[in-house]
């Protein structure tokens, strides 16, 4: 049985110009009803509309930001997983001699850069976060995570040398047209581990526990929970690691998820 569902937010239950359908809110009604906790697993800096849809779904429960690096009990960080000083260090560096655009996550949920990239301001402001421009040598606080976002040829020079620095593991993305974002985590943080350390806390084994998503950084949360969910408009590699795929968000695929969350076990 389930008894725990973990969402991922961007096409999973938010769409990025129409919003969340109100058959998705009233889906998280149902599970709540029936007493499964939800939980949020997002890629999204701590703060902002992530926490707002957070609270909502799930106002005193356990929500996982920045792909796991930060988890918050309520409004309330509560764990947290920093970059090594020395691995930061590098990969500030690394940005600065090849006058990369380069942006990181602060333990806050506060973004920062030297050089940003040209969409920064917008993601902040989709994101409903705040961004500065700062000496990432001064950071105020923690690193939980960075991304690059460069073309598609340059990542692939640049791949072998910024991928061998240590306590980095990499997730990458194509958008636009032939742009990578690289997005650097802690070393064996991801939406997995923070899942893992939520079933713990909650006396939960992982086999009651589902994931829906979408997106490369859902994947080994798909993989290891008891029920993993793909939208139908999830990448390749979620639709085949998925154990059951649902509509589209627009098609109201976050309700289909839900409610075979809440079908008995031997019905799945």
């Amino acid at each position: 049985m389930i008894r725990l569902i973990a969402v991922d937010l961007d096409w999973t239950l938010v769409h990025p110009s129409q919003g969340v359908p109100e058959s998705a809110w009233r889906a998280v009604e149902e599970a709540r009803a029936a007493g499964v906790r939800l939980a949020v697993a997002t890629g999204r800096p701590f703060g902002g509309f992530g926490l707002e849809y957070a609270l909502r779904m799930n106002p005193e429960g356990y929500h996982a930001f920045s792909n796991g690096s930060l988890i918050a009990r309520g409004a309330e960080l509560v764990h947290r997983v920093a970059m090594p000083e020395a691995t930061y260090r590098r990969m500030v560096l690394h940005s600065r001699e090849q006058g990369l655009p380069f942006y990181v996550s602060g333990a806050s949920g506060r973004l920062y850069s030297e050089n940003p990239p040209r969409e920064l301001h917008r993601f902040a402001l989709r994101m409903g976060v705040g961004y500065e421009r700062v000496d990432l040598l001064e950071l105020p606080e923690p690193c939980v995570g960075g991304v690059f976002v460069i073309t598609g040829g340059l990542w692939d020079s640049l791949r072998p040398s910024l991928t061998a620095v240590e306590g980095l593991d990499w997730l990458e993305y194509v958008v636009g047209e032939g742009e990578v974002v690289a997005v650097a985590d802690p070393k064996g943080v991801s939406k997995a581990s923070a899942l893992r350390w939520m079933a713990e806390r909650y006396g939960l084994a992982m086999e009651e526990v589902a994931m829906i998503g979408d997106s490369l950084n859902d994947l080994e949360a798909i993989r290891q929970v008891g029920l993993g969910i793909a939208m139908g408009n999830a990448e390749p590699a979620i639709l085949e690691a998925a154990d059951a795929v649902v509509g589209r968000l627009e098609e109201d695929g976050f309700a289909q998820a839900v409610r075979l969350c809440l079908e008995p076990s031997e019905v799945r």
